[in-house]
């Protein structure tokens, strides 16, 4: 499994707090996501977005909880791996996931630099290894 610094743990806190507080984030998120791929569009399609704009930030909450290891948080975190493979959702699905995510928190961040990208990356890789321990994805975030 991949691990966070602390130091990283710290930025990707603070980031999230500044974020969680700014108006717009989760509409523009899917916004953002949604255009990027007429795959992507017609998989949202006819969706509740106001309860995926929810599930977007329990999701991103249960980061923090899986990088402080609250207990469990990897259960759920295997389980949502599972759904995700049912629903056929693969490594570009989660690449275009994450380049919205991290397009959208520069945007709303005021602190956004490469600390903080780096320190957002090492999240989604870690939790990412946890939904997917013997998968290809893990390694993707490093790899961008």
């Amino acid at each position: 499994m991949s691990t966070i610094t602390r130091t990283n743990l710290k930025r990707f806190q603070q980031s999230l707090r500044r974020i969680s507080l700014k108006q717009g984030f989760y509409d523009t998120f899917y916004d953002h996501f949604i255009a990027q791929s007429d795959e992507i569009a017609t998989i949202f399609h006819a969706r509740d977005m106001d309860q995926l704009k929810g599930k977007l930030k329990e999701t991103l909450q249960m980061i923090e909880d899986a990088l402080m290891g609250k207990p469990g948080v990897v259960l759920y975190l295997e389980m949502l791996g599972r759904i995700h493979t049912r629903l056929k959702v693969d490594q570009r699905h989660f690449e275009m996931w994450r380049d919205a995510l991290l397009s959208t928190i520069e945007r709303f961040d005021d602190e956004y630099d490469a600390e903080v990208k780096m320190a957002w990356e090492e999240a989604i890789e870690m939790v990412l290894s946890l939904m997917y321990p013997e998968s290809s994805m893990v390694g993707m975030a490093a790899s961008q």
